[in-house]
């Protein structure tokens, strides 16, 4: 006869990390992607359980998905798209500088529109790398693209209007340190 054996085996932390995120996801969606350094690409995306964004990596072109460290812990969202950018910039080019839009609070309404920016390729999103942009309630949508080599456009659905745009020079992340000294 035909005998089925299953071998039990015991899965590592990542793998059972991201065995739990593909079963508990109700949906995500609105996804940003990028190349985050030669060959690894980044999914960063709307996570409708709420709280916090879902990102995953991949080596291989998306055979083969890796749930990033930040995955729904990093990145605060009340379930609303957001923006995402690399930049070619800093002293350290192996890490690329990256930059976030949404709204940071984790549950409705939407507020707190704000940009990040992470030195690090999106490991941490330091506070002293936080400007708020827009304080009151609005829809929240954001996109992202590079006006000039130290400018971000950054084009918004706002509280005081229905879209807004703003400018926002690399050089002001930095000013923050300097204010604080």
């Amino acid at each position: 006869g035909y005998e089925k054996r299953w071998i039990a085996r015991r899965l590592n932390p990542q793998e059972a990390r991201l065995r739990e995120e593909r079963e508990s996801h109700v949906s995500i969606e609105m996804v940003d992607q990028l190349e985050l350094e030669a060959g690894t690409l980044m999914l960063n995306m709307r996570d409708n359980r709420g709280g916090s964004r879902a990102v995953y990596t991949t080596r291989d072109m998306g055979v083969t998905w890796e749930v990033h460290p930040t995955s729904r812990g990093a990145l605060r969202e009340p379930v609303c798209n957001a923006g995402l950018l690399r930049i070619k910039a800093g002293a350290d080019r192996r890490k690329p500088w990256l930059a976030f839009t949404n709204p940071a609070v984790t549950r409705p309404p939407r507020r707190q529109m704000t940009i990040k920016l992470s030195v690090d390729g999106g490991m941490t999103w330091p506070a002293a790398r936080q400007i708020t942009l827009d304080e009151g309630q609005s829809a929240g949508y954001s996109s992202l693209d590079l006006v000039d080599e130290g400018t971000i456009g950054v084009l918004y659905e706002c509280s005081r209007a229905h879209m807004a745009f703003q400018r926002i020079s690399l050089n002001d992340f930095f000013a923050l340190d300097r204010s604080k000294k």
